[in-house]
């Protein structure tokens, strides 16, 4: 975990996903830091009733994949896309779960992100392939 000088929460993650376009696909990987005190700022100061998903502009990639979620692309029989726990309405309980040490799940349209704290990117690669295996399986 690592401070900044006035304190600002900020821990390195690690995201390892793939994405697929048009026939095309890819593997992601990578490393950043992510500043928990600024996806707060950014979900304190959203109006729920008209968030534009670009304000969080100043974000890293892995910081806006945290607040953002799955932009809304993917919701439960009983949930619609404005208060989906996989949109931007479960950001915080995104948080928890990093801040507790747990791996989070991204899924878009046409990507699959898994995130977390792990210090090595290893055990983040696992948590993933986990995740696609029980999506195979269902």
């Amino acid at each position: 975990m690592k401070e900044k000088k006035n304190k600002e929460l900020v821990i390195e993650l690690n995201m390892v996903g793939e994405w697929f376009c048009r026939g095309d696909r890819g593997w992601e990987e990578c490393i950043e830091n992510v500043n928990f005190d600024k996806i707060r700022e950014v979900w304190d100061s959203r109006n729920d009733d008209d968030f534009d998903e670009g304000e969080g502009c100043d974000l890293n990639s892995i910081e806006n994949y945290i607040l953002n979620g799955d932009f809304g692309f993917i919701w439960d029989d009983d949930e619609d896309s404005s208060n989906s726990k996989r949109g931007i309405s479960g950001c915080m309980s995104r948080v928890d779960d990093l801040l507790e040490g747990k791996s989070i799940i991204i899924e878009l349209e046409e990507s699959l992100y898994c995130i977390g704290i792990e210090s090595k990117l290893n055990k983040v690669e696992c948590d993933y392939m986990k995740y696609k295996i029980e999506l195979m399986e269902v």
